[in-house]
């Protein structure tokens, strides 16, 4: 089981230094690639794919069996040599961010199909760009937030984002196809603080699998008509923007009237008809529901319980295919709730005391709606090391079983 010892602070296992999660999600220090895998056909119908412990892509079937690594990169100990893995629309090419051949320190992007057999590699505009990446609905681009200067130094704020422009590369030809550009996120580092959202662990699951240095849970979506952006960014990178093709942004405005409200992890519906979001203040957490346009945003679901020192107490929201369900995260366990509110139903309960802690995170429903996948992390107070465990279950999560130990970013792709 993939551990994070290196990430943790000696004795202060509650806060992730920004030094410290930039090891688990930065690509440098991963050795040359000898070679990829030959390639194993997995069948039709959805396929997962995941970064695996060993910190390399890896594909399974979508019934979680036959689960094996594409690339073979040696990463260094809980170093993800391999960032966030991204399904093209017609679920035939995964892209992913991973190290240059040649010149580990710099990234590529890295196409393969289904299989598992590389069709291209692109070089970005910077070398050091990595993160996520998403696709254009024609499948013809990938595109992330970067630089795109070629530039390999530069500058970064505390809780800020520190990308200035969404990049567009063609997945044929390797060049860039566009970029939209991105305002600054504002704020200086002494004017953002350390104190993540949701619970004094900031939470810790925020950390390790949604957000930013600080815990703070990150947004990157883009509309399927591609004509708008949903990006971290605003205060202290914290707030989500709006951002249209020629890089005009209005700040998704929350929905209550906290003076510390924020709106986070927000996405667009997958028929682009509207916004979800999750919403933050020292009182509650909440789910929202906006226009397309950023617009006539209202809750469809509010906690305000007590955030469990483990985890948020809303986080990870997500549709299903059809737009009908939400899952997401409420405290340790996983929810799901209809998408005009109504049936709130929890499926999975983590353990928010006790020994081991485990939260049950990051929910990702198949797009026939017959599967749920979720990662499970836990941490021990014997050893004060968190792990992860990438499982699978049925539409509520029955009937689980382990796909592999120490996963994490799982992704399905199309039918």
């Amino acid at each position: 089981m993939r551990d994070f010892r290196t990430l943790i602070r000696p004795h202060l296992w509650r806060a992730l230094s920004a030094v410290a999660l930039a090891g688990m999600l930065a690509l440098a220090g991963c050795a040359g690639d000898s070679s990829d895998s030959a390639g194993v056909d997995l069948g039709s119908g959805p396929l997962l794919a995941f970064i695996g412990a060993d910190g390399n892509l890896w594909l399974a079937a979508g019934n979680g069996s036959n689960a094996h690594a594409v690339t073979t990169t040696t990463c260094p100990p809980t170093v993800n040599c391999y960032g966030p893995p991204a399904w093209s629309p017609d679920g035939k090419l995964v892209a992913v961010f991973g190290p240059d051949k040649t010149t580990p320190a710099n990234n590529d992007i890295y196409i393969y199909d289904r299989k598992g057999i590389l069709q291209n590699t692109i070089k970005p505009a910077n070398p050091l760009d990595t993160g996520s990446l998403l696709w254009s609905a024609d499948g013809k681009e990938v595109a992330y937030a970067g630089s795109p200067a070629s530039s390999t130094t530069g500058t970064t704020t505390k809780n800020a984002v520190p990308q200035s422009a969404f990049i567009m590369m063609n997945v044929s030809s390797g060049t860039q196809a566009g970029t939209i550009a991105l305002p600054a996120p504002q704020g200086a580092d002494v004017q953002c603080n350390d104190a993540p959202r949701g619970g004094p662990l900031g939470s810790f699951v925020d950390h390790a699998i949604n957000g930013d240095s600080n815990g703070f849970r990150t947004t990157l979506s883009w509309s399927p008509d591609g004509s708008h952006l949903l990006i971290s960014g605003g205060n202290c990178g914290t707030q989500v923007l709006l951002v249209d093709k020629s890089g005009n942004a209005q700040v998704l405005a929350p929905v209550s009237n906290a003076k510390d409200a924020n709106a986070l992890q927000a996405s667009f519906s997958p028929d682009g008809q509207h916004i979800l979001a999750s919403e933050t203040t020292a009182a509650q957490d909440d789910l929202l529901i906006y226009d397309a346009n950023g617009t006539n945003g209202k809750v469809i679901y509010t906690d305000s319980d007590a955030a469990p020192a483990f985890a948020p107490r809303i986080s990870s929201p997500t549709w299903s295919a059809d737009g009908k369900t939400i899952y997401f995260m409420r405290g340790a366990d996983i929810w799901q709730i209809n998408a005009d509110g109504s049936n709130p139903t929890k499926l999975l309960s983590g353990a928010a005391s006790g020994d081991p802690l485990k939260a049950e995170t990051w929910p990702a429903p198949s797009p026939d709606g017959k599967a749920l996948v979720w990662v499970e992390i836990s941490l021990s107070q014997a050893d004060n090391i968190p792990r992860s465990a990438l499982y699978i279950g049925d539409a509520h999560g029955g009937n689980a079983k382990l796909i592999e130990n120490g996963a994490i970013w799982a992704v399905w792709s199309s039918q």
